[in-house]
């Protein structure tokens, strides 16, 4: 199946709704927990909104490089407070969700579908092409996917966020 064709279709739309719901919520949710387990504080809400927004003007490279610069900040901020063992905080694992967690969703997706090639019987001049196919096909993919996937990810930090204001336990300016 043709990448543009999978994008017109509805096991897509169903599988963006779905799926990509799915693992927001489990990746905002992994997020806020790992980061409180450290004892740092999160975004506020302006911050979080922000995400969105740039999903939807610059795709995955826009929020890549928006969480590198945060990550950048908070590393720096948090080397000054505590310089033997610095902690990562909201920013350096959102950026690891950018850059590792989420890549690793869509080749699986698009390993399914055909659509990225295994290298194995592939002959060695042939594997730069087809290696640059494949990351194509997967920046494609997650662009296509970025906007919605943010927006889940967003709406669950904030219910997550305020269940725990509910219960008594947050420690956060949210």
């Amino acid at each position: 199946m043709k990448l543009e064709e999978y994008f017109a279709s509805a096991e897509f739309r169903m599988s963006r709704d779905e799926l990509l719901r799915e693992h927001a919520i489990a990746a905002a949710e992994r997020i806020v927990r790992e980061v409180r387990d450290v004892g740092l504080k999160l975004p506020g809400r302006s911050q979080l909104y922000s995400l969105y927004s740039i999903a939807q003007a610059g795709g995955i490279e826009g929020l890549v490089t928006l969480s590198s610069r945060q990550a950048e900040k908070e590393l720096k901020k948090e080397k000054e407070k505590n310089s033997d063992t610095p902690r990562t905080g909201f920013w350096g694992r959102l950026l690891d969700l950018l850059k590792t967690k989420l890549p690793d969703h869509a080749q699986s997706v698009l390993t399914g579908l055909g659509v990225i090639m295994a290298f194995d019987h592939v002959p060695k001049n042939e594997q730069g092409r087809l290696k640059s196919l494949n990351n194509k096909a997967k920046s494609d993919y997650l662009n296509a996917i970025v906007s919605v996937y943010f927006e889940h990810f967003t709406c669950h930090y904030h219910y997550f966020i305020q269940e725990a204001k509910h219960a008594g336990t947050s420690q956060d300016a949210a």
